[in-house]
Protein backbone atom coordinates (compact mmCIF):
# COMPACT_ATOMS: atom_id res chain seq x y z
CA UNK A 1 0.00 0.00 0.00
CA UNK A 2 1.29 3.45 -0.94
CA UNK A 3 0.47 5.03 2.43
CA UNK A 4 2.43 2.36 4.30
CA UNK A 5 5.42 2.80 2.02
CA UNK A 6 5.43 6.58 2.50
CA UNK A 7 5.09 6.13 6.27
CA UNK A 8 8.06 3.77 6.33
CA UNK A 9 10.12 6.07 4.12
CA UNK A 10 9.34 9.08 6.32
CA UNK A 11 10.20 7.18 9.49
CA UNK A 12 13.55 6.15 8.02
CA UNK A 13 14.21 9.69 6.79
CA UNK A 14 13.48 11.20 10.20
CA UNK A 15 15.79 8.71 11.89
CA UNK A 16 18.51 9.46 9.33
CA UNK A 17 18.23 13.21 9.97
CA UNK A 18 18.67 12.52 13.68
CA UNK A 19 21.80 10.47 12.99
CA UNK A 20 23.20 13.10 10.64
CA UNK A 21 22.63 15.85 13.20
CA UNK A 22 24.28 13.84 15.97
CA UNK A 23 27.30 13.11 13.77
CA UNK A 24 27.64 16.75 12.70
CA UNK A 25 27.31 18.05 16.25
CA UNK A 26 29.95 15.60 17.50
CA UNK A 27 32.36 16.61 14.74
CA UNK A 28 31.94 20.34 15.31
CA UNK A 29 32.29 19.84 19.07
CA UNK A 30 35.62 18.15 18.34
CA UNK A 31 36.82 21.09 16.23
CA UNK A 32 36.01 23.60 18.96
CA UNK A 33 37.70 21.38 21.54
CA UNK A 34 40.80 21.33 19.34
CA UNK A 35 40.75 25.12 19.12
CA UNK A 36 40.32 25.44 22.90
CA UNK A 37 43.26 23.14 23.56
CA UNK A 38 45.37 25.04 21.04
CA UNK A 39 44.70 28.34 22.81
CA UNK A 40 45.77 26.72 26.07
CA UNK A 41 48.96 25.36 24.49
CA UNK A 42 49.88 28.83 23.24
CA UNK A 43 48.97 30.50 26.55
CA UNK A 44 51.17 28.05 28.46
CA UNK A 45 54.04 28.44 25.96
CA UNK A 46 53.96 24.87 24.68
CA UNK A 47 53.61 26.41 21.23
CA UNK A 48 54.74 29.76 19.88
CA UNK A 49 52.14 32.23 18.70
CA UNK A 50 53.27 31.66 15.12
CA UNK A 51 52.88 27.89 15.48
CA UNK A 52 49.50 28.37 17.11
CA UNK A 53 48.21 30.57 14.33
CA UNK A 54 49.31 28.05 11.71
CA UNK A 55 47.53 25.23 13.51
CA UNK A 56 44.44 27.35 14.09
CA UNK A 57 44.29 28.04 10.36
CA UNK A 58 44.33 24.28 9.78
CA UNK A 59 41.52 23.70 12.29
CA UNK A 60 39.52 26.49 10.64
CA UNK A 61 40.03 24.88 7.22
CA UNK A 62 38.90 21.50 8.52
CA UNK A 63 35.82 23.08 10.07
CA UNK A 64 34.94 24.93 6.88
CA UNK A 65 35.21 21.64 4.99
CA UNK A 66 32.95 19.92 7.54
CA UNK A 67 30.37 22.70 7.27
CA UNK A 68 30.47 22.65 3.47
CA UNK A 69 29.67 18.93 3.54
CA UNK A 70 26.86 19.54 6.04
CA UNK A 71 25.39 22.19 3.72
CA UNK A 72 25.34 19.63 0.91
CA UNK A 73 23.61 17.11 3.18
CA UNK A 74 21.14 19.80 4.23
CA UNK A 75 20.31 20.58 0.61
CA UNK A 76 19.58 16.91 -0.07
CA UNK A 77 17.45 16.70 3.08
CA UNK A 78 15.43 19.72 1.94
CA UNK A 79 14.93 18.25 -1.54
CA UNK A 80 13.68 14.96 -0.13
CA UNK A 81 11.55 16.87 2.37
CA UNK A 82 9.72 18.71 -0.39
CA UNK A 83 9.05 15.38 -2.10
CA UNK A 84 7.69 13.90 1.13
CA UNK A 85 5.44 16.92 1.65
CA UNK A 86 3.96 16.45 -1.82
CA UNK A 87 3.43 12.73 -1.25
CA UNK A 88 1.84 13.35 2.15
CA UNK A 89 -0.50 15.97 0.69
CA UNK A 90 -1.65 13.50 -1.97
CA UNK A 91 -2.37 10.88 0.67
CA UNK A 92 -3.78 13.21 3.31
CA UNK A 93 -5.00 16.52 1.88
CA UNK A 94 -4.41 19.34 4.32
CA UNK A 95 -0.88 18.24 5.22
CA UNK A 96 0.70 21.25 3.53
CA UNK A 97 -1.71 23.59 5.32
CA UNK A 98 -0.77 22.02 8.65
CA UNK A 99 2.92 22.43 7.87
CA UNK A 100 2.39 26.05 6.83
CA UNK A 101 0.58 26.73 10.12
CA UNK A 102 3.41 25.02 12.00
CA UNK A 103 5.95 27.32 10.38
CA UNK A 104 3.79 30.41 10.91
CA UNK A 105 3.56 29.63 14.62
CA UNK A 106 7.31 30.13 15.06
CA UNK A 107 7.90 33.31 17.12
CA UNK A 108 9.33 36.39 15.46
CA UNK A 109 12.75 37.75 16.44
CA UNK A 110 12.60 39.50 19.82
CA UNK A 111 14.96 41.57 21.94
CA UNK A 112 15.85 40.06 25.30
CA UNK A 113 18.07 41.13 28.20
CA UNK A 114 20.26 38.83 30.26
CA UNK A 115 19.57 38.64 33.98
CA UNK A 116 23.11 37.51 34.81
CA UNK A 117 26.37 36.53 33.15
CA UNK A 118 25.65 33.52 30.98
CA UNK A 119 27.46 31.39 28.40
CA UNK A 120 26.42 31.07 24.79
CA UNK A 121 26.83 27.50 23.59
CA UNK A 122 27.14 25.85 20.22
CA UNK A 123 24.12 23.62 20.81
CA UNK A 124 21.09 23.60 23.15
CA UNK A 125 22.98 21.41 25.59
CA UNK A 126 24.79 22.40 28.82
CA UNK A 127 27.71 20.18 27.76
CA UNK A 128 28.15 21.87 24.37
CA UNK A 129 31.21 24.06 23.70
CA UNK A 130 31.00 27.64 24.97
CA UNK A 131 31.43 30.06 22.07
CA UNK A 132 30.68 33.40 23.76
CA UNK A 133 29.93 34.93 27.14
CA UNK A 134 27.14 37.41 27.81
CA UNK A 135 27.43 40.04 30.51
CA UNK A 136 24.57 40.88 32.88
CA UNK A 137 21.95 43.20 31.35
CA UNK A 138 23.29 42.60 27.85
CA UNK A 139 20.76 42.82 25.01
CA UNK A 140 20.54 39.98 22.51
CA UNK A 141 18.15 39.00 19.73
CA UNK A 142 16.18 35.80 20.32
CA UNK A 143 15.20 34.00 17.13
CA UNK A 144 14.01 30.63 18.42
CA UNK A 145 15.31 27.82 20.56
CA UNK A 146 14.40 24.49 22.13
CA UNK A 147 14.85 22.36 25.23
CA UNK A 148 15.30 25.28 27.62
CA UNK A 149 17.81 27.14 25.46
CA UNK A 150 17.09 30.25 23.41
CA UNK A 151 18.79 30.78 20.07
CA UNK A 152 20.37 34.21 20.42
CA UNK A 153 22.44 36.57 18.33
CA UNK A 154 24.92 38.73 20.21
CA UNK A 155 25.81 42.34 19.32
CA UNK A 156 29.04 41.03 17.74
CA UNK A 157 27.07 38.78 15.38
CA UNK A 158 27.76 35.46 17.11
CA UNK A 159 24.81 33.06 17.16
CA UNK A 160 24.35 30.31 19.70
CA UNK A 161 22.24 29.01 22.54
CA UNK A 162 21.82 30.64 25.95
CA UNK A 163 19.81 29.21 28.87
CA UNK A 164 16.31 30.59 28.48
CA UNK A 165 15.97 31.17 32.22
CA UNK A 166 18.75 33.79 32.07
CA UNK A 167 16.79 35.95 29.60
CA UNK A 168 13.86 38.31 29.96
CA UNK A 169 11.65 39.99 27.41
CA UNK A 170 10.20 42.86 29.36
CA UNK A 171 9.11 41.19 32.59
CA UNK A 172 8.44 37.81 30.98
CA UNK A 173 10.73 34.81 30.87
CA UNK A 174 11.75 33.30 27.55
CA UNK A 175 9.96 30.01 26.92
CA UNK A 176 11.23 27.44 24.43
CA UNK A 177 9.60 24.30 23.00
CA UNK A 178 10.88 20.79 23.53
CA UNK A 179 12.60 18.89 20.76
CA UNK A 180 10.14 17.22 18.45
CA UNK A 181 9.25 13.64 19.25
CA UNK A 182 6.78 12.18 16.79
CA UNK A 183 3.56 11.34 18.59
CA UNK A 184 2.11 9.31 15.75
CA UNK A 185 2.91 7.24 12.72
CA UNK A 186 0.35 8.62 10.27
CA UNK A 187 1.71 10.33 7.18
CA UNK A 188 0.64 13.83 8.20
CA UNK A 189 2.27 13.64 11.64
CA UNK A 190 5.46 12.14 10.23
CA UNK A 191 5.64 14.86 7.57
CA UNK A 192 5.24 17.60 10.19
CA UNK A 193 7.93 15.96 12.32
CA UNK A 194 10.18 15.83 9.26
CA UNK A 195 9.84 19.59 8.81
CA UNK A 196 10.85 20.24 12.43
CA UNK A 197 13.84 17.91 12.19
CA UNK A 198 14.94 19.54 8.93
CA UNK A 199 14.73 22.94 10.61
CA UNK A 200 16.86 21.71 13.52
CA UNK A 201 19.54 20.38 11.19
CA UNK A 202 19.60 23.57 9.11
CA UNK A 203 19.76 25.70 12.26
CA UNK A 204 22.67 23.67 13.63
CA UNK A 205 24.63 24.16 10.42
CA UNK A 206 23.95 27.90 10.39
CA UNK A 207 25.02 28.34 14.02
CA UNK A 208 28.21 26.35 13.45
CA UNK A 209 29.00 28.35 10.32
CA UNK A 210 28.67 31.68 12.14
CA UNK A 211 30.63 30.40 15.14
CA UNK A 212 33.43 29.13 12.91
CA UNK A 213 33.64 32.47 11.11
CA UNK A 214 34.05 34.38 14.38
CA UNK A 215 35.42 31.84 16.82
CA UNK A 216 38.69 30.54 15.41
CA UNK A 217 40.92 33.47 16.22
CA UNK A 218 44.19 33.33 18.11
CA UNK A 219 45.59 36.53 19.57
CA UNK A 220 48.74 37.22 21.54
Amino acid sequence: MLATRVQNDLSRENAEIDRSLQAFDALIDCRFAQAKQLRLDVAEKRLTLEQGRARMAQIRAWTERDIALARQINARIETRGAEFEAAAENLQPGTKSQIAAQKAAAPAARQAVTTRATPVRLRPDPAAPEIAQLAPRETVTVTGGRDGFALVETPSGMRGYAPADTLRIGTASVVTPRSVVSGGTDVQTLAATNVAKRDNFSQSVQVAERAAALGFELTS
